[in-house]
């Protein structure tokens, strides 16, 4: 568990700068000092999480898509990793190197992106066209020509609704929202807990934060604003309603005595797994034991409708 707790050693984090490519990024630096020695020292989960922090940074402020952008550009072509870097003009593994993490130069990160446009897409096959064969260029035309000729409102809805369109960033966790993605977290916590929609915006924020303290990234791409001191998602109910459409989640109405009172229900007998990183999975059980005994009165997300940084993680007790 990141952090986690040493023997005989005190976990500490405060603000630095660490740099990357000639830049300065300013980061949680987070350390560990020997009780009785008063030494400081690392361990390789700290040293991932304070690289990822300055990673993370690096990536949005020079537009540089981050890995499970990159596969999911090459997958809605249907293309192997290899033709994927024939299209794009790069060697095999310099882009398979790109999918498993290394940080591609600002010009190549802004190739990439370009490639997310289907229509871009189809100018850099038509420059690489004599690097396939001629059944391999037929496939990927067709393939763009459902593309363009689909209108994917998921893709939409992201756009117009949920925060984050301009890119992942600290206000999102640095993770690009997805809508099966959190129709899949609704569908686990509704499953576990019948939540009302105060207490699945908790479990959300809860889920996020908690992986994030650990690594660095959000799990659903929720951007959170503060309200009347409470953390909440963006746009949640909007959301929720994509999600009643999509059959992920349904309400059913429970009489609580002198009032009736709204429980979120899953249509899934169970969340698919494989949609999420261990890690992922681990942060939303979590966030299912901690919910009962974290007071989101003692969160003090700032004035009303204010953003709230992922950044934030670090300094909650989840316990509490």
């Amino acid at each position: 568990m990141i952090p986690g707790q040493l023997a005989n050693a005190t976990l500490h984090k405060e603000r630095d700068t660490l740099d990357f490519r000639k830049e300065s990024f300013e980061i949680v630096y987070h350390y560990y000092t020997d009780n009785t020695t008063g030494q400081r020292f690392t361990v390789d989960e700290i040293d991932h999480l304070n690289l990822t922090q300055v990673y993370n940074q690096y990536r949005s402020k020079h537009g540089i898509p981050f890995v499970d952008e990159i596969k999911s550009i090459r997958e809605q072509y249907g293309l192997s990793a290899s033709k994927m870097s024939d299209v794009l003009g790069l060697g095999t593994n310099v882009y398979r190197n790109y999918e498993l993490g290394e940080i591609p130069s600002p010009s190549v990160g802004r190739l990439i992106q370009l490639a997310k446009n289907p229509e871009k897409f189809m100018d850099l096959l038509e420059l690489s066209k004599n690097d396939l064969s001629v059944n391999e260029v037929d496939k990927i035309y067709k393939k763009l020509e459902s593309k363009l000729n689909t209108r994917n409102d998921d893709e939409e809805l992201i756009k117009k609704r949920v925060p984050g369109e301009q890119g992942p960033s600290s206000l999102n966790g640095y993770r690009q929202a997805d809508i099966e993605r959190i129709g899949q977290m609704a569908s686990f916590f509704s499953i576990e807990m019948k939540p009302n929609k105060t207490k699945l915006d908790k479990l959300f924020f809860l889920a996020d934060f908690i992986h994030y303290s650990r690594s660095g990234f959000g799990v659903s791409g929720f951007a959170y604003e503060s309200v009347c001191r409470h953390p909440s998602p963006k746009y949640a109910g909007y959301i929720y309603d994509c999600l009643f459409s999509k059959s992920y989640i349904d309400v059913t109405i429970i009489d609580a005595g002198a009032v009736e009172v709204e429980q979120y229900i899953s249509h899934l007998p169970k969340p698919a797994e494989e949609k999420f990183e261990a890690s992922e999975f681990r942060a939303m059980q979590d966030a299912l034991s901690f919910s009962a005994r974290f007071n989101t009165d003692k969160f003090d997300g700032g004035r009303h409708k204010s953003a709230i940084d992922y950044t934030s993680a670090f300094y909650i007790d989840f316990n509490t």
